[in-house]
């Protein structure tokens, strides 16, 4: 209910979102089933719904690599022989079920692209504190040259200034990115006492955050429960580098509100 306005807000657009959710979630699912049930059907599952979910949003591809994670349990490590079909299943499926966006990259763009070419100008963008420069960094640029010049800031921020762009990549950007709920946040002036009453209860929504945060830390202590925790981190951490726009943490609520369900 936290992200009533936000999902009624997103249905009116032609986002992303809309889509990338229904199928990081249904992701979530059956790799979280394939971890308990340890079938190898489950995991070629997940590995599917993981190629969906990346051709929708790219930055979820590494985790093409998280039944690595179990190396971790000890148990595991003991009889790893016997999950060498299972990880075979998750990626294989992964593979084929990308292969048609491989070829026709290759085909039409005449070089092999694994996912898209669009990252270097939100990589520029966020490569830029506080939002203090020149609006137009891109102005004229080349993506691969937006991306060079995203690298070369990047790398002279913290090489000059360590401690601010070491606060921009991680609490600055967290701050932006959780800190207000997204969607159309003007009020009608002449909203009825419904309208006025979900607008206040929405901008509660760093409580949420916090409940939610709690909770995720929490449930990293159980077995089980973990995986979710862990996925709401990838998921955290693999935007950081980016323009922190609070759309773009929208598509992780949901593994907040889990947290205490």
């Amino acid at each position: 209910m936290v992200a009533v306005p936000a999902v009624i807000y997103a249905n009116n657009q032609l986002l992303t979102e809309n889509l990338y959710i229904p199928c990081l979630l249904a992701f979530t699912f059956a790799f979280l089933t394939a971890i308990r049930d340890q079938t190898r059907w489950q995991f070629a599952l997940a590995g599917f719904w993981l190629a969906v979910t990346t051709l929708v949003r790219p930055s979820v591809m590494p985790l093409v690599a998280a039944p690595l994670l179990l190396l971790f349990d000890r148990a595991v490590r003991a009889y790893w022989r016997h999950w060498l079909g299972e990880v075979a299943a998750y990626v294989g499926v992964f593979v084929i079920a990308m292969l048609p966006w491989w070829i026709r990259n290759a085909v039409v763009m005449h070089q092999l692209i694994l996912t898209d070419l669009d990252s270097a100008n939100p990589l520029l963008y966020g490569s830029d504190p506080n939002f203090e420069k020149d609006t137009s960094l891109s102005s004229g640029l080349s993506l691969e040259q937006q991306k060079q010049l995203a690298i070369h800031r990047i790398e002279i921020g913290f090489h000059t200034h360590p401690i601010l762009y070491l606060k921009w990549y991680t609490l600055d950007k967290i701050g932006l990115l959780f800190g207000t709920p997204w969607y159309n946040s003007t009020l009608a002036k002449h909203a009825g006492l419904l309208t006025r009453a979900t607008f206040a209860y929405a901008h509660a929504h760093i409580l949420w955050v916090v409940i939610g945060a709690v909770g995720l830390l929490m449930s990293a202590w159980l077995p089980y429960l973990r995986w979710i925790a862990a996925l709401t981190l990838f998921l955290i951490a693999v935007q950081l580098p980016f323009i922190p726009i609070n759309r773009y943490a929208y598509p992780i609520m949901p593994f907040f509100s889990s947290a205490w369900v």
